[in-house]
This record gives C-alpha cells, structure tokens and sequence, in this order.
C-alpha cells in the first residue's frame, strides 16, 4: 500500500464513484466531464473530448490520425477493441517514394489516410447514445471564439516549432504559428478553419471528411509532397473501421488489454522512460 504522503513526490491519483474523465488539457477534460454529467455514455465523452483535443492540442492531436479504441461493453460482458487505422494512399509505392532504410519520421510519405474521423463514427454508432453534432458543439465553438493556450501545449508546440518552419506547407505555418512563433501560454487563439471542418463533419458525418472539400484538400496536400494521391483513397476509407478481439496478457494478478497489430501497442520500445532521448525528441512529440 502506498503511503498518503507519496503525493509529495508525485502527482496525486483521482477518485471517482461514478465515472472520470482524463486527459493533457484541463478544457477537454472539462467537456468529457460535462458530456458524462448530462447523462453521456464513456463513448460520448470519448468521441466529445477527442473533437476538443484537435482544438486544444493540435500539435498532438487531430482529425488527421488514427484512433485504437477499447470498450468495455456491459451488455456483452466482455471488452472490444476497434481499430480505427487508415490505409496507404494509392500513391505510396516504390515508384513514388525513393528507397529508404528507415521508415520516413516526417512528411507525406509518413501518413496514411486517416482513420480516427471513421473510427470515432463507428464508435458512436454501436455505443453512443448524443450526436455528433451535440458532442462536438464545445470544440467548435472554443476552436471559432478562441481558447487560453495551456502551458504544456504551449511548450510542446514551441519543441515543435522547428518541424513547421520546415514544413512545405505554407497554410500549416501560417495556421499554427501565428505571428511566425508559438503561441505563449495563456495566449488566446482561434482556428476558424478548423471550425469550419469540425461542423460540416458534425453535421454531415464520415461523408463530411472523406468526400468534399476536405477530402479533395487532404488528397492534394499530400500529393504536392510527394506521394499521389486520390479523392478516392479517401472516399474507400469510409467504413473501414474494424472490431477486433484485444490481446491479453496477465502482469501481477491482472489482466492487460491491448489492440493487435497493426496497433503499435503490442511493441516494447527500449529506452522509453522519461529520461529517454525518444521521449525528448522533437519529432517524437509533433508526428505521434
């Protein structure tokens, strides 16, 4: 049993008797809170805090990725994992990308189609019980008015700085490094057009992103770096989303859950602790 006075050293665990919400950001953690209190499910508040986390900490997180899930269904009694990944754009072949001995830590041909916008839709669709519309209200209004930029992202985004100043995107730069730096922390900033995605997929759904003017966006962006790609990778990448069975191993007496490959979970990475130079690297903190 750990002493009480172990807070000392450490950050303090919370309880809860009837449900928690966590995350990196005080105001997503605020909106999965606030779903949960109006009487959403774990999967409302998940897919509520995962549209803020896009608001709040772009530099993390975004529409852009893939979403690994796992759920505890009580009517099946058992836990279900959704693996939310996307697929290679069509364009992602030996003819298109130089040979290389390492996997690309940066740039086009280090994304796939993203996955999460899919991924979260299934979700919602098997467990949710709130609209994507109602849950995502809080992200688009904080990402149209402005938001106080917390401290940690603000230094996460200062580490990634040098990544934007090289990006081959001048909308990126100009987008996420207002007035040529990072914002400072406490700083207020706005993503209108952030907000302006973030509604038309609330109220249209997977179609909002994967076909459209999003879609035609994210397939010429990639391609102008350098690996082709089509409206119609992205239109495929509609419900692709799949529910697998989690691995399973037990560690003292407990059982740990985690989605198989592709998911990189089930990869033991040396050196990752803290004092790591993985965990430090810049390029670690902006591409994950």
């Amino acid at each position: 049993m750990t002493s009480p006075m172990g807070f000392l050293d450490r950050r303090s665990p919370v309880f809860a008797r009837r449900a928690m919400a966590s995350s990196s950001s005080p105001l997503v953690t605020r909106v999965g809170l606030r779903v949960l209190e109006e009487g959403g499910n774990a999967a409302d508040a998940a897919v509520a805090m995962a549209g803020m986390l896009a608001v709040a900490e772009p530099m993390m997180s975004g529409l852009g990725g893939d979403t690994m899930i796992l759920v505890w269904s009580a009517g099946d009694q058992q836990a279900l994992g959704l693996n939310g990944s996307g697929m290679a754009p069509s364009g992602a072949s030996p003819e298109h990308i130089a040979p290389r001995t390492l996997m690309p830590e940066h740039g086009a041909a280090s994304v796939t189609i993203p996955g999460a916008v899919d991924g979260w839709c299934t979700l919602l669709e098997r467990f949710g019980t709130g609209s994507l519309e109602q849950l995502w209200d809080p992200a688009i209004t904080y990402a149209r008015d402005g938001y106080p930029v917390g401290e940690s992202s603000a230094g996460f985004w200062m580490v990634g700085t040098p990544l934007l100043e090289r990006s081959s995107s001048p909308q990126a730069r100009e987008l996420l490094l207002p007035n040529g730096a990072a914002p400072q922390p406490g700083q207020l900033i706005r993503f209108p057009q952030l907000a302006n995605t973030l509604e038309r997929v609330a109220r249209e759904g997977r179609s909002g992103f994967y076909e459209g003017p999003v879609a035609e966006a994210i397939a010429q962006t990639i391609s102008q770096d350098g690996v082709p790609t089509t409206t119609a990778d992205l239109a495929a990448q509609q419900h692709r989303g799949e529910w697998v069975e989690p691995l399973s191993v037990s560690y003292r007496s407990r059982e740990v859950l985690g989605l198989p490959p592709n998911c990189q979970g089930v990869v033991t990475w040396p050196g990752t602790s803290a004092a790591s130079p993985l965990w430090r690297s810049p390029s670690w903190w902006w591409e994950h």
